[in-house]
C-alpha cells in the first residue's frame, strides 16, 4: 500500500461525503452512512497499512511470544489505528449534532440517532479497515 492510493481513496471518500451532505442524501437515504462508514474505515486501514509498511515493518520483534504472533502485528496495528479514527469520527458526528444541528434545524438527533446507530458504525468502520488486510495478503 502506497500514501498515494490512500490519499486517493481518502479524496473520494470526502468528495462521496460532500456529495451525500449537500444533496440531503442521509435524509433521504438513512442507510447510506453505512456504506460510507465502510469506505471510511477502508480509508483508514489504508493509512495503517502505509504507515505499517513505511515505519513499523521494520521493527525487529524480540521475544517468543511477539516472533510467534509476528503474522498479527499489522492486523491489529490497521484495526486498533481504524477504531481510533471511527471513535474520533463519531465524537465528531455528536458535536456536529450539539452544535450545529441544534442551531439550525431545532434537533440534536440527526447523525447520532441511536446507540445502535453507533455501534454499527464502529463495526462499519472496523470491517472496512480489516478489508485492507488483502492487500497486506497480496504485499501491494
Amino acid at each position: 500500500m502506497t500514501y498515494q492510493l490512500a490519499i486517493k481513496f481518502t479524496i473520494a471518500v470526502f468528495v462521496a461525503q460532500i456529495i451525500l451532505t449537500l444533496t440531503n442524501a442521509y435524509f433521504y437515504w438513512p442507510g447510506a452512512d453505512i456504506p460510507m462508514h465502510f469506505a471510511g474505515g477502508a480509508a483508514v486501514g489504508m493509512w495503517a497499512l502505509a504507515i505499517w509498511n513505511d515505519v513499523v515493518a521494520s521493527i525487529q520483534y524480540r521475544g517468543k511470544l511477539f516472533q510467534k504472533f509476528v503474522w498479527l502485528m499489522p492486523l491489529l496495528f490497521i484495526v486498533g489505528f481504524t477504531a481510533i479514527v471511527g471513535v474520533g469520527w463519531e465524537l465528531h458526528e455528536f458535536i456536529i449534532d450539539q452544535i450545529m444541528t441544534l442551531k439550525y434545524y431545532g434537533t440534536a438527533q440527526l447523525t447520532q440517532g441511536s446507540i445502535q446507530d453507533t455501534m454499527g458504525d464502529f463495526v462499519c468502520d472496523l470491517l472496512g479497515g480489516a478489508s485492507v488486510i488483502i492487500f497486506l495478503l497480496k504485499k501491494v
